[in-house]
This record gives structure tokens, C-alpha cells and sequence, in this order.
């Protein structure tokens, strides 16, 4: 990602390996291992302005407080502690703003101290965070060693991604919505609509070539 001042903000990352680079020659070669060389090749004309930073992430989570049956007035979870994902995504930060407006509508209705303010919320957030938990997950899941409750439909949404994925390579229209679905400004029926599943499959195969 470019940012201000010539410089660029280059992470890599991968599921399910150890031995991550923690220098700067086993992070070029890291680089090197990916399918486009781009990458490799702007950190080799790159001048590293610091060391290089690790990060692990054991574990998405979701909690499901929206089925409690006994919910504690005045109190309610956001962010990561109502559900986590894997940073890789970026979806996090926006999934937090969507459960904060979700609990503004709420307390606009009930107010604070309302016994059916917790509850409301709770059902609110649950679907604030479905699209962005079924997208992050599915991501996971395209690797054979994710484990845990797989959402329902899983494998046929991760087909059709990466096909999309492929699109998006060689066509504007599919890399715009694309992105527009994964950070949460669009929603994912965008990409299931005959124009878009008809632009997907054309580009998918002249990608391929």
C-alpha cells in the first residue's frame, strides 16, 4: 500500500505455516515465493525504514449473544469481544463502527436503561456481523487444516470467490465491486446478480489465459 512521503507499507501473510520471516532476507525470500513477482520486486529496490514487525492470530471467534436468554441490563459486548476475525481482512475496525450504529439506533429507542435495550442490540449486531464473519471465515476455510463450525455454504461461496478473484485481474467493473463487497460498502448480493455472475465468468476465463 502506498502511503505519504515515497514510502510503501508492504505486509505478508499466510495460514497455517511456521517459520515466519522475521528478517529482511527471509522476508524477500517470502516475497519471492508468491505467484506474482511484484511484490518481491518492490521490496528489492525498497530501503527499509524499520524492523519488521510479526503478528499471530490463533483464532477467529464468534460469540452468539443474541441467543442468551438471560441478558444483563446496562451492559452490552462490542468489537472483538462480541466477534473476532482474522485481521488479514481488514474488516474489523468497520464491523466495530456497523455494531456502534446498531447501538445507537437501539438506545435511540430505548434508551440505556431499558431491559429491552441489550437484547435489541444484541439482535441487531448479529446481523451487522454476519457478512463480514461468513466472508472472513470462508476465507479461512479455503485451507484444508481451518478447523471449527464451517457456516453453511462455505465451500460453494469459495468457489465462486476465487472466481471472482480471477475476474478481478483483468476487469474494473469486477475488481470495483469486489473490493466494494469485502470492505462492507456493498452488500455480497451485488455479486450474485445475473450482469455481475455473467461479467465474472467471461473475465475468470480470460484470466486463466
Amino acid at each position: 500500500m502506498p502511503v505519504e512521503g515515497d514510502r510503501w507499507l508492504i505486509g505478508l501473510h499466510a495460514l497455517h505455516v511456521g517459520g515466519l520471516p522475521d528478517d529482511d532476507a527471509s522476508f524477500l525470500d517470502f516475497a519471492r515465493s508468491l505467484p506474482d513477482p511484484s511484490i518481491a520486486e518492490l521490496v528489492t529496490r525498497a530501503e527499509p525504514m524499520g524492523a519488521i514487525s510479526l503478528h499471530r492470530f490463533p483464532a477467529s471467534r464468534r460469540r452468539h449473544f443474541e441467543r442468551l436468554t438471560d441478558v444483563p441490563v446496562g451492559f452490552v459486548t462490542v468489537g472483538d469481544a462480541l466477534c473476532t476475525f482474522n485481521p488479514v481482512y481488514g474488516q474489523g475496525m468497520t464491523s466495530a463502527a456497523l455494531q456502534a450504529l446498531a447501538l445507537g439506533g437501539v438506545l435511540d429507542r430505548f434508551g440505556p436503561r431499558e431491559a429491552r435495550t441489550a437484547a435489541a442490540y444484541y439482535a441487531a449486531a448479529a446481523k451487522a456481523v454476519e457478512v463480514p464473519w461468513t466472508l472472513a471465515a470462508g476465507g479461512d476455510f479455503a485451507f484444508p487444516q481451518t478447523r471449527g463450525p464451517k457456516p453453511r455454504g462455505t465451500d460453494m461461496v469459495n468457489r465462486y470467490v476465487r472466481g471472482v478473484a480471477l475476474a478481478a485481474q483483468v476487469s474494473a467493473p469486477v475488481a470495483k465491486a469486489f473490493a466494494s463487497v469485502a470492505h462492507l460498502a456493498k452488500p455480497p448480493t451485488l455479486l450474485f446478480r445475473p450482469s455481475m455472475v455473467a461479467r465474472v465468468a467471461a473475465a475468470a476465463l480470460r484470466s486463466r489465459t
